[in-house]
């Protein structure tokens, strides 16, 4: 375990149902120590842990810390994105309880086993349960920290006794993945976001060429990602490439080659994005030495990560896929992949915007992604941790969107729209809670087809 685990037994989280923080959670609860935390919101995260006996309080009060621990024992692990205005957060604070941050908790137990760090603005959620669940099939211990829940383990966290090896989604808010030395890493991307982080022209590529000279061994990027570090190996090249990339009933049948090594094989993700994400993944494997014809039944029973264009349902000429993405670019693919699954079906997308800033930032290529599907459904925006910007809003993207079929719909009315719903293709995409409104969904298009 990390110094820090060396020196306390029980460990508070704010914002404890955050993907990284809930993760962190589960670890030290299995390692043997007391866990409790604070969000701000019940979530299918919240739930998982309730189930697992972490305690989580919802309210904003100073009595929530376990009575039976001792303050000299505790600590607080935090991340950027929780209010320092908390009742709770400067109760813990008079009281003396050291604050850590997610990142640099997670950087000490990085130092203790060899590392497998995967980075990106797009594709690392998928890339990492990928590495995760090829490593495991071939037979290593894993400890594995998912910015998902990779569907194969139920779980956004793999915890193998004595693991051979720490596969970790290497985040860029915050400059968080600066606090990793891994063994070995992936870039998938370096695009333009988190710009109230980044304020300076430059700076995100700075912090990608920084966690790429922090990896002792091997980086590899996509061709697209300029690096200034030395030990940067492409891929989508011509010797590391996908051969073949094509839609059958089966699903997508996709051909790898990384240098002299080929792995060809079936599977139900969609896109060529996620075949990219599989290459960066085959190429770390057999840097490894994992044998191709491993990697090849990995992936073929590899089922994907919740929210990553995940199908939900599927009946009567009605398919609903959830989706994550947040992003211009992630939308564009997210397009892309579901006109190359579905070529001659009516796509409808449901998306509720992410950050008041992104959506001022990103505008107009928010209004041309999502100007290229056939209706659009647009929610307010989500604000997370951010409060209003003046004229930043859903009206304000709404209008800037060529397609003539849009228009702005609340939570109730996005159910009243799925049960009119006739035909086609509903993607329900975001990064906030429109998650929780997939089920809903999925329970009134059923209830139409059994009526």
């Amino acid at each position: 375990m990390s110094k820090l685990a060396a020196t306390y037994k029980n460990f508070y989280f704010l914002g404890i149902g955050g993907i990284g923080m809930s993760a962190l959670a589960q670890y030290y609860q299995k390692a043997g120590y007391q866990v409790a935390g604070y969000d701000r919101t019940r979530s299918e995260i919240t739930d998982l842990l309730q189930q697992k006996d972490i305690p989580v309080v919802f309210e904003d009060h100073t009595d929530a810390l376990p009575g039976h621990w001792k303050i000299a024992e505790t600590a607080v692990v935090y991340t950027p994105a929780v209010n320092a205005k908390l009742a709770l957060y400067q109760q813990l604070q008079d009281l003396g309880i050291p604050f850590y941050k997610r990142s640099a908790v997670l950087g000490w137990i990085s130092q203790e086993i060899p590392t497998l760090a995967i980075a990106g603005t797009h594709g690392k959620t998928t890339t990492t349960a990928i590495v995760t669940h090829v490593f495991k099939s071939a037979g290593y211990k894993v400890l594995g920290f998912i910015g998902g829940i990779a569907s194969n383990y139920g779980s956004n966290v793999v915890m193998d006794d004595e693991p051979d090896f720490l596969v970790v989604e290497a985040d860029e808010f915050d400059r968080s993945f600066l606090q990793l030395h891994p063994k070995l890493s992936i870039i998938t991307s370096v695009d333009p976001d988190h710009l109230d982080i980044y304020t300076e022209s430059g700076a995100m590529q700075e912090a990608f060429n920084a966690f790429a000279k922090q990896t002792q061994d091997k980086v590899f990027a996509h061709q697209a990602v300029q690096l200034e570090s030395e030990n940067v190996a492409a891929y989508d090249t011509e010797e590391t490439s996908i051969e073949d990339l094509t839609v059958t009933p089966q699903g997508l049948r996709v051909a790898l080659k990384h240098q002299t090594h080929t792995a060809t094989f079936t599977w139900h993700m969609a896109g060529r994005y996620n075949a990219l994400n599989a290459l960066a993944a085959f190429c770390l494997a057999t840097e490894i030495g994992i044998k191709p014809q491993i990697f090849t039944q990995a992936m073929e029973s590899f089922t994907g990560v919740k929210r990553r264009f995940e199908t939900v349902y599927r009946g009567q000429g009605i398919t609903l896929i959830d989706d994550y993405a947040h992003h211009p670019t992630e939308l564009e693919a997210l397009r892309d992949a579901v006109f190359e699954m579905f070529p001659d079906q009516r796509v409808t997308i449901a998306f509720q915007p992410h950050l008041y800033s992104r959506t001022r930032d990103f505008m107009d290529a928010f209004a041309a992604a999502l100007g290229s599907f056939h209706e659009v459904l647009l929610l307010p925006i989500y604000p997370a941790r951010e409060e209003p910007i003046p004229g930043v809003n859903s009206e304000a993207l709404l209008q800037a969107i060529s397609q003539g079929k849009k228009r702005i719909v609340t939570p109730f009315e996005l159910l009243n729209c799925a049960a009119d719903f006739e035909q086609g293709v509903l993607l329900m995409v975001g990064a906030g809670d429109i998650a929780k409104m997939v089920d809903p969904v999925k329970r009134i298009l059923e209830k139409r087809v059994h009526a």
